[in-house]
């Protein structure tokens, strides 16, 4: 992925790049590369100057008042933002039909940038990333999207889903991953949720871990050993009912697909999508796995073939091209790379924490980890305290704040500058590091649809407090721990 670093010395000539919004068709070397628009150097110094306010712990017991995500811009704004679609008939000439997608790509920019910049996410703005999510829906007799369980409403792309289910009119299945990071009771509030707000039913939906379940279980030094390699695919949870589940699918779906592609002399020819079948043997239907960066769709096809086929990141956009991966007789799987859709009034901090924008291109980490210091006391894992005598550069050492979070952590840490001040950036970057990889468990249920579903939230909160309590105890010693 490209971007710049966080630094006084962001160069006009990227501002100027993000003002002339100028669409992305790079070299050939670069073409896969995800591409997000900047933020100014204001709204960065902006956030950075507020990295120093003190943080509102009362949300802590009201933990969807941090983020809202079910009424995106109020009553007037859409529900959800166009994604760019393949232009249809496809012409038989490459060139004509070339220019064709350019001029609907740069219409579909236009139309964003409509809405103010404040409003809208981070969004891939490079055309031949889209082109990857293209090829593979129109190979595809059956899509699977991925959505992180630990933050279905930023994962799930309501105009992918659209596109799939009334344009492509295919059978979707939607997979909730690392369902171990999340209580049951959240993954319960969930599936309702995708099903009363889009008809998705209970055999349309299918909890997954790539990796054993320890739910509950503070050993964050096991899971940083599990992250060093020791992955063990063939021990996922729910395998066996996901590929159940597709195979019941791709048995509805058509037959035969016919999509179109070009040679080398740009020569139009139809291409029907069972080309994975031996010979004698009944055509494979073609299973499309998409969704947004980092929701585990890679470590899913691994877990499903259990072995690694495919290289896995935590860096969003890993996966450049989309593969074809044969499952068995009867299945193929197409791993699409991951991109980020459009959505209107997502804040870009939950983004990153999200996973869908790359740590390493953050360029102040502070009002992200404002959102994850609400809502989990990081203070308390970390065996971190107001009151321990070190020079914090200058904070305020009354109250907890972002700045103050990652000025202690850096010096337990040891990340130091030359001039003996903490490293609040490379601490603040671990930190999220440590909440992607699921070593800082947080998730939150969908929004309450009214008061008395919030009493009861609130009943359950009250409820599993002791619980709680034992396990941050337990993950306190654990990362305290040499």
């Amino acid at each position: 992925a490209t971007g710049e670093s966080d630094s006084d010395a962001a160069t006009s000539s990227g501002e100027a790049r993000q003002r002339q919004s100028t669409v992305v068709r790079s070299k050939r070397t670069d073409r896969l590369k995800t591409v997000f628009d900047l933020d100014s150097r204001d709204d960065v110094q902006r956030r950075k100057a507020d990295a120093t306010k003190p943080i509102d712990t009362s949300r802590r017991a009201r933990p969807w008042t941090i983020v809202d995500l079910a009424r995106r811009g109020g009553e007037n704004a859409p529900l959800y933002l166009p994604m760019p679609k393949r232009p249809l008939p496809v012409s038989s000439n490459k060139g004509e039909q070339l220019r064709r997608e350019d001029a609907v790509f740069d219409a579909w920019r236009a139309e964003l940038r409509k809405y103010p910049a404040a409003r809208l996410n981070y969004v891939e703005q490079n055309e031949e990333v889209w082109k990857q999510l293209w090829r593979t829906l129109e190979r595809s007799h059956v899509v699977l999207m991925v959505v992180d369980a630990r933050w279905p409403s930023l994962h799930f792309a309501d105009a992918l889903y659209y596109h799939v289910v009334q344009d492509l009119k295919r059978p979707l299945l939607l997979a909730l991953t690392k369902c171990d990071l999340v209580p049951e009771a959240v993954l319960d509030q969930w599936q309702e949720y995708f099903e009363q707000h889009y008809g998705l039913t209970q055999s349309s939906m299918v909890r997954f871990n790539s990796f054993p379940s320890h739910r509950g279980d503070a050993d964050v030094q096991r899971r940083r050993r599990m992250l060093k390699g020791r992955k063990r695919y063939e021990d996922a949870i729910g395998r066996d009912e996901l590929l159940h589940r597709l195979a019941a699918l791709a048995d509805k779906a058509p037959k035969d697909i016919t999509y179109i592609a070009f040679d080398d002399g740009r020569n139009r020819r139809e291409v029907v999508a069972k080309s994975h079948a031996k010979k004698g043997d009944a055509a494979r239907k073609v299973v499309g796995v998409v969704g947004q960066p980092n929701a585990g769709k890679s470590s899913l096809i691994n877990a499903l073939m259990k072995k690694k086929v495919v290289s896995t990141s935590r860096t969003p956009g890993h996966t450049k091209h989309f593969q074809t991966i044969v499952l068995d007789d009867k299945l193929a799987l197409c791993d699409c790379p991951g991109l980020v859709f459009p959505a209107l009034d997502v804040p870009k901090h939950m983004q990153i924490l999200s996973g869908v924008f790359p740590v390493a291109q953050v360029r102040e980490p502070f009002s992200a980890l404002r959102v994850l210091f609400e809502g989990v006391a990081l203070d308390e894992l970390y065996g971190l305290k107001l009151d321990d005598g070190a020079d914090d550069d200058g904070a305020d050492d009354l109250h907890w704040s972002p700045y103050l979070l990652c000025a202690k952590y850096a010096r337990k840490r040891g990340f130091m500058l030359r001039n003996g001040r903490a490293d609040v950036h490379r601490a603040g970057l671990a930190l999220l590091h440590d909440c992607l990889d699921g070593r800082i468990t947080i998730a939150w249920g969908p929004p309450p649809p009214n008061d008395a579903a919030i009493a009861e939230m609130e009943e359950a909160a009250a409820d599993e407090a002791p619980a709680t309590a034992r396990v941050r105890e337990q993950l306190r010693a654990s990362l305290a721990a040499p």
